[in-house]
C-alpha cells in the first residue's frame, strides 16, 4: 500500500463521530508521523533505513486494521436490533475494506 493513499484513506478516521474510533486515528496518525519524519537518502541506496522502515509501518497498518475490524464487528454485536445494526453499518461506508 502507498503511504500516501493510505495516509488519505485513513485521514477519514479523525471526522467520525463513531465512539472510539478516534483510538485507532491517533494510532494511523502515528504510524505517518513516524514514517514522514525520517530523513532518507534516496540516492543512497546501501542504506535500507527506509525499507525497515516501510516494511514496519505495513505491518503496523495491517495489525491496525485488523484492530479496527474487530471494533466493527463489536459495535454491531452491541447493537440491540437490526435497523440501528444497518444505520452503524451505514456510517461505516467509509471503512467498507473492513467489513467484508
Amino acid at each position: 500500500m502507498d503511504i500516501l493513499e493510505a495516509a488519505q484513506m485513513y485521514s477519514i478516521l479523525h471526522s467520525s463521530t463513531i465512539e472510539g474510533i478516534n483510538i485507532y486515528a491517533q494510532k494511523y496518525t502515528n504510524y505517518f508521523k513516524k514514517i514522514f519524519s525520517q530523513m532518507y537518502d534516496p540516492l543512497d541506496h546501501r542504506k535500507p533505513y527506509f525499507d525497515v522502515d516501510y516494511d514496519e509501518f505495513k505491518k503496523n497498518i495491517a495489525e491496525t486494521d485488523l484492530e479496527l475490524r474487530t471494533f466493527f464487528y463489536n459495535c454491531i454485536s452491541l447493537m440491540p436490533n437490526i435497523t440501528q445494526s444497518l444505520y452503524l453499518i451505514a456510517r461505516y461506508k467509509f471503512l467498507n475494506k473492513f467489513i467484508v
